[in-house]
């Protein structure tokens, strides 16, 4: 078994520049070095970490385009201002350089009935929201709250709550794990013309109404693939399917993922073309003192997980390679006895902050690749 330490970390990274450490904290205690998120991002460098202390922030529009880890401590709530109008983004990351991500963990988003969304545009770095929730009032409308990816190679959100809100991705990659998202009267995700990966999600609509405005989840052109994950209309007076998609969307479900309908609606309405495959799909967890994977493939099937630290995402014949193949470490190897392999690696001395690439190469017969997961360590 692997136990991730600085040591090795640093061994893999080579010669790393040198990285700060910033501080924000709402009450001025010691050692802070802002009151605020804004300011600490407009001083940050990339490949910075800023922490979040506890407390409630009330912050300005943010746009950046550095690659940085944002790390909630403690119970932070957030209110983003829009950039203008009512329904603008409150955080824009731009233009993302290929070696670079930006990570932001562990903070609760909440606003007032219109809020704004993060949003990363046009980027070939990685760009993770994790561990936040987003809850709007009663009767949300579309977008208010949420996650959006446009033109963005590698878009994830994980271990998120979004409530009458969106997660959508438009020409973009990315994958979306571990994660409730939930639409009273309206739709939570959207996608349009990318590729999307879903694992261990719920994703509803109509919850806690009995009218559907928008079905759970919406595609125009590209891929989803669904593993361990369900997609349910819910209403007691409206016909309506889980999945409505363009005829040029593909849909690839897992065994293990459900599709329901509200009433007599088909579960996937719209004339996809609807494939059944075993998915090779991964979700990671950092916590304090542990990496925990949870693998999911084919019986029998050769598997490595690697992480590496961000660099430029590779396109392969089977899929695209998030980790860098020229300086990784092997976290996991072997045969699948079973199709769910999961596991705990004990994780020393890593500085909160830390970012990396983790993702699995199977072969049985032919080679496959899981999703990618973008880690920032607590």
């Amino acid at each position: 078994m692997t136990r991730l330490t600085i040591g090795s970390l640093l061994l893999l990274a080579g010669t790393a520049a040198a990285q700060q450490t910033l501080i924000v904290d709402a009450a001025a205690g010691p050692d802070h070095d802002f009151t605020s998120l804004a300011p600490a991002v407009a001083a940050a460098n990339s490949g910075d970490t800023i922490l979040v202390r506890a407390g409630t922030y009330g912050e300005p529009y943010i746009e950046t385009s550095k690659g940085l880890s944002i790390v909630g401590q403690g119970n932070v709530n957030m209110t983003l201002s829009p950039q203008s109008g009512l329904q603008s983004d409150g955080m824009t990351i731009r233009d993302l350089s290929a070696d670079e991500a930006f990570l932001i963990r562990g903070i609760d988003f909440d606003g007032s009935f219109f809020f704004p969304l993060i949003r990363g545009v046009d980027c070939a770095g990685a760009v993770s929201v994790q561990s936040a929730t987003g809850v709007l009032g009663s009767l949300g409308i579309p977008e208010a709250i949420g996650v959006a990816f446009d033109n963005c190679d590698r878009g994830h959100v994980h271990d998120c709550f979004v409530r009458n809100g969106s997660v959508s991705f438009t020409n973009s990659r990315g994958s979306v794990t571990f994660c409730a998202l939930e639409g009273e009267i309206t739709g939570p995700v959207g996608l349009e013309n990318s590729d999307v990966f879903f694992d261990r999600c719920t994703i509803t609509a109509g919850q806690g109404s009995p009218f559907i405005l928008g079905q759970p989840m919406s595609v125009t052109g590209g891929t989803v693939r669904l593993a361990r994950t369900s997609v349910a209309a819910i209403s007691t007076f409206v016909d309506a399917p889980a999945i409505f998609a363009s005829s040029d969307a593909t849909i690839v479900l897992d065994p293990t993922a459900t599709v329901s309908s509200a009433g007599t609606a088909p579960p996937i309405d719209g004339g996809p073309t609807v494939l059944n495959e075993e998915l090779t799909t991964l979700v990671v967890r950092a916590q304090t003192n542990s990496l925990n994977l949870d693998l999911q493939s084919r019986t029998g099937a050769i598997f490595v997980t690697l992480l590496s630290f961000p660099s430029p995402l590779l396109p392969l014949p089977w899929g695209d390679l998030w980790v860098n193949p020229d300086a990784h470490l092997i976290l996991h190897s072997g045969v699948l006895a079973q199709r769910v392999e999961v596991l705990a690696l004990t994780t020393t001395g890593l500085p909160v902050g830390l970012q990396a690439m983790v993702q699995t190469v199977t072969f049985d017969g032919d080679f496959g690749l899981s999703n990618g997961c973008a880690v920032v360590f607590p």
